[in-house]
């Protein structure tokens, strides 16, 4: 749902964000929809696979890789447009909180 909304529903898509995520979005690039649509977020394609560790998961994605944290209100995006990096580094993203 993320994915879709960002290019078609910025709005819906930052509802999506995880608190950190949308303020550091804000602070680097103005009010989040637009941030969002700045943001050249890849078309992420199908999902590949969900991967769940208490109450953050790694969802990857055809052309993608988020992750998200499960917060009182559902889960959140807390990193978008990520891509793997050399082994035993972390991923690199393009949409992340701080």
């Amino acid at each position: 749902m993320f994915s879709a909304a960002v290019g078609a529903q910025p709005d819906t898509a930052c509802a999506l964000l995880a608190p950190e995520t949308r303020q550091e979005l804000e602070d680097s690039s103005g009010p989040c929809p637009q941030g969002i649509a700045d943001a050249d977020l890849p078309d992420a394609g199908r999902v590949i696979t969900v991967e769940v560790y208490g109450q953050d998961a790694m969802v990857r994605l055809e052309h993608d890789t988020m992750f998200l944290a499960l917060f009182g209100s559902g889960w959140r995006v807390t990193a978008a447009g990520c891509t793997p990096q050399e082994q035993d580094r972390p991923f690199s993203c393009g949409l992340k909180g701080a």
